[in-house]
């Protein structure tokens, strides 16, 4: 009865009787399932209980639905590095080196210290052709060398321009982006050797990646993010030589082609 009633209500908000609705007027005359009524009443009992039944499976679909959603939020979750803000919304402007910093950190400003760079990357690198990152802890007032009480785990990430901010985790072709040293520790350098990534960054907005240097034990330390870095496809060497002997079969294969020919004319 009561749940009829609250459906109702909800149909007609006005309840003084200056309504010309007829649901509050015909209610009276509604009869429900009472213990003792007559058997006369079994299809209005039937019709009650089905919407009652209708109810309960509706109630429990949402349940299972948001229980649902909660663990696949959970699991994605779990691949995103620890301090990183997912709740900035896309935009068509192509993404900068302030926006990552934004989306790392979106409640701080200033840091202590900060990471730089210890050597020049390579301009360009190349697709699956590994190179290392070396970089220094240092003061963000005048630069000068840090030496921290204890290690720091620090994380390598790789950001496109594309919107929205997140970190890249697949290339083109679904395959991991990056492979090799993407974790490291240290308390006044960090280095990370052997870096490799599988994918050319003309396939990408702005054609450069963002390679980012994130301290994940410590709020204290701006992260290093390098917003100019270019990957190109793999150069092959003239020198190579299992690429000398396939062009020397092939330029034997076709000399002794000509030589038939000539033959059978």
């Amino acid at each position: 009865m009561a749940f009829i009633m609250c459906l109702f209500n909800m149909l007609c908000p006005i309840s003084d009787g200056s309504c010309n609705c007829t649901y509050m007027k015909e209610l009276p005359s509604m009869q429900f399932y009472q213990p003792g009524m007559s058997s006369s009443n079994e299809p209005q009992l039937n019709i009650f209980q089905l919407l009652v039944y209708q109810s309960q499976m509706i109630k429990n679909s949402l349940e299972m639905t948001k229980l649902v959603l909660e663990k696949i939020s959970e699991k994605l979750s779990e691949n995103v590095p620890k301090g990183i803000n997912s709740a900035i919304p896309p935009t068509d402007d192509p993404i900068s080196a302030i926006s990552i910093r934004k989306y790392l950190y979106p409640s701080i400003s200033s840091f202590p210290y900060k990471l730089i760079l210890s050597s020049p990357l390579p301009s360009p690198a190349y697709k699956e052709r590994a190179f290392s990152l070396y970089a220094t802890i240092v003061s963000s007032d005048n630069n000068s060398p840090v030496h921290l009480p204890c290690d720091m785990n620090f994380k390598l990430l790789v950001f496109s321009a594309e919107s929205p901010v997140e970190p890249l985790i697949t290339n083109t072709s679904g395959d991991k982006i990056m492979r090799g040293t993407l974790d490291a520790e240290g308390d006044s350098a960090v280095v990370f050797k052997k870096i490799i990534i599988k994918e050319v960054t003309s396939h990408f907005r702005n054609g450069v990646f963002f390679l980012v240097v994130l301290a994940q034990d410590t709020d204290k330390i701006q992260p290093l993010i390098i917003d100019d870095l270019v990957i190109k496809a793999r150069k092959i060497s003239v020198k190579d030589p299992k690429k000398k002997i396939k062009l020397d079969d092939n330029v034997q294969v076709f000399d002794t082609i000509n030589k038939k020919v000539k033959n059978n004319k």
